[in-house]
């Protein structure tokens, strides 16, 4: 029988062991993972603090602590105009088992009945791309596949090199044009299928040479016909994307957008190949990227060449329920 208790500090130690055994399987597919998130103590640390301020519950059967769910509570306009609540991948956890659905439904049934207490309707989770049971069991709960996160290691990708296309790394004399590209995505972000919404774009020069030129940034550009066609930018050693991927030797590409006539010629798979090579030759060690579902053009795209190491799945409850 499973039974389900507050998550208290004295369940932290074993609520942490859970989640390091998962993530140690998850390094078996996923090569070159940060360290940190294999550390006890580091996820014990996170686990400690979270369930300070948050409702958290464990599950227990036969006196053994079997699995574990908390999350970042009443969060303001989350996806909207509710109040939500955000379950990073470390949050939660159980052991490998058959009975995962069980575990956790039990701790799911506990903390949503709080959540809806407290007006939370919204309700967000980061899972492992790999774990098929807890996508089922999330996608019977509601949740609807929201952000993916793709994982890829710095090897070269397998495309021919095409004389059409120079491919080089961005410069100050390309702020206007890197300018312009970037109203262009927000615009397309906002369009329809994906419909993201998200603050207005319009920014300064100086705000878009450190955007796209900073000191952790990297910005590559194809040209063609001497017109820049395509472009994509990176973050040295952080994101994006879920937290497990954010670590020193990262490279997280944030921005991607390569014009509409130009789509389908190979130009931005050339683009994200002279990153990795450059990425390579800094001594990054993997390389991450994010993007919304309903964004067909990014789907297509960044999963022909990565991973899904995470996904990200939304509930909205009906706030009629109060």
């Amino acid at each position: 029988m499973i039974e389900v208790f507050n998550f208290k500090p004295e369940h932290v130690e074993t609520a942490a062991k859970l989640f390091v055994e998962g993530y140690k399987r998850l390094g078996k597919t996923y090569l070159d993972l940060p360290s940190k998130y294999g550390d006890l103590y580091f996820v014990g640390s996170k686990l400690g603090n979270i369930i300070k301020e948050n409702p958290s519950f464990v599950a227990v059967r036969n006196g053994e602590l079997i699995g574990y769910l908390t999350g970042f509570a009443n969060i303001p306009n989350l996806k909207g105009r509710s109040m939500g609540v955000y379950i990073p991948e470390w949050a939660h956890g159980s052991i490998n088992t058959k009975d995962k659905e069980k575990i956790y439904s039990k701790l799911y049934s506990h903390l949503s009945k709080i959540w809806i207490a407290e007006k939370i309707y919204t309700h967000l989770i980061t899972y492992y791309g790999e774990d098929v049971k807890l996508n089922a069991q999330f996608h019977k709960f509601g949740f609807g596949l929201l952000v993916i996160d793709g994982y890829r290691t710095l090897t070269p990708l397998k495309i021919n090199d095409n004389p059409a296309f120079y491919i080089r790394q961005a410069k100050k004399e390309d702020l206007r044009i890197l300018s312009h590209f970037n109203e262009l995505i927000y615009k397309h972000l906002r369009d329809a299928p994906t419909f993201l919404y998200s603050s207005p774009s319009q920014k300064s020069l100086e705000e878009i040479e450190k955007d796209f030129l900073g000191s952790n940034r990297i910005t590559f550009v194809a040209e063609h016909e001497g017109k820049i066609v395509s472009i994509i930018r990176a973050m040295l050693n952080e994101g994006p994307g879920c937290e497990v991927v954010q670590d020193t030797g990262t490279l997280g590409v944030n921005f991607g957008y390569t014009l509409p006539e130009m789509r389908g010629s190979g130009i931005a798979s050339l683009v994200l190949n002279k990153l990795i090579e450059w990425g390579k030759k800094k001594d990054m060690k993997r390389c991450v990227v994010d993007f919304e579902s309903q964004n067909i053009e990014a789907y297509n795209f960044w999963l022909r060449y990565f991973q899904p190491i995470c996904y990200s799945g939304i509930r909205k409850i009906d706030d009629r329920i109060e």
